[in-house]
């Protein structure tokens, strides 16, 4: 797991959660992601810790993780 140097961005509207990233990778191919996510007592302690919650794939086929707590993004590195 290779940690980004650029963190996911937080939002909220009403109880709907976001966490947006945006980048270029490597080979200068553009990377966006959204996790999505529920402010509620079931969402945080049943979805939100599962790997996939957390857990994203790329139109480049790279998948990407997102720490809820931190808001950092991780590349998963090999997994394609």
């Amino acid at each position: 797991m290779k940690k980004l140097d650029k963190k996911a961005e937080y939002s909220k509207h009403r109880n709907d959660l976001f966490w947006k990233f945006c980048m270029f990778d490597e080979n200068m191919e553009w990377v966006s992601l959204t996790w999505l996510g529920y402010n509620d007592a079931c969402w945080w302690n049943e979805v939100a810790p599962t790997e996939s919650a957390r857990t994203l794939t790329a139109e480049n086929g790279r998948r990407y993780y997102l720490d809820f707590d931190t808001d950092e993004v991780y590349e998963l590195e090999g997994e394609q």
